[in-house]
């Protein structure tokens, strides 16, 4: 056994002071190695969030470019008292009133009434009637109520559908929320009443 030992120990294999140091470089440059490729990775993760926040934000600018005009658009039923008639407010009957407060017009505007009796039908099985305007331009406007209302037989509530600037489909529920709906989801043409004439309602009239 000290014949094999002192063979081994005569071999040329260097001081333990040089291996030590060989082995202390290989984990240097390892754990350099390591360091890179997590900073790497760390950049490419951060990399990716970055990206997928401009998406987001890209997006959301996006949808609210795309809704501006929509946004913009409400319609309700009300009296109005014009300033140069001589109407009794008390006698006026009941219209829609459409509001676009955008720079352009909008088109293919069309008003759903749901006409309830004085028993307190429900919406569900209450009768629909389609108003119908080619266009509205910027303003506010009046146009009388569908043919046969009476404010004193009917309740009514104004979902409004309409075309914005773009041709893109939008419609207004009565909550006040605003979708986006396709061609499917527009009400058919042919059920609509149309509306020859509106009237616009300025700072000297009067909603009732």
């Amino acid at each position: 056994m000290t014949m094999d030992w002192q063979w081994w120990a005569a071999r040329p294999w260097g001081d333990w002071g040089t291996w030590a140091g060989a082995i202390g470089t290989v984990l240097a440059v390892v754990v350099a190695l390591w360091q890179l490729r997590r900073d790497r990775l760390v950049r490419e993760a951060e990399e990716r969030k970055r990206r997928h926040r401009e998406k987001v934000e890209k997006d959301e600018q996006a949808r609210k470019e795309e809704q501006a005009q929509a946004e913009l658009i409400t319609a309700w039923i009300a009296k109005v008292h014009f300033w140069d008639t001589e109407n009794d407010p008390a006698d006026l009957q009941q219209g829609i009133v459409i509001h676009n407060s955008s720079q352009q017009a909008i088109f293919n505007v069309t008003v759903t009434t749901f006409c309830r009796d004085n028993r307190g039908q429900s919406f569900e099985s209450a009768k629909k009637e389609l108003v119908y305007i080619r266009s509205v331009p910027p303003g506010v406007w009046y146009t009388e109520a569908v043919p046969g209302f009476t404010s004193g037989s009917r309740d009514v509530v104004l979902p409004v559908s309409f075309t914005d600037r773009r041709g893109k489909m939008w419609k207004r529920q009565t909550d006040g929320k605003l979708e986006s709906i396709d061609e499917s989801e527009f009400p058919k043409e042919g059920s609509k009443i149309p509306v020859s004439g509106m009237r616009s309602i300025g700072s000297r009239d009067e909603l009732v």
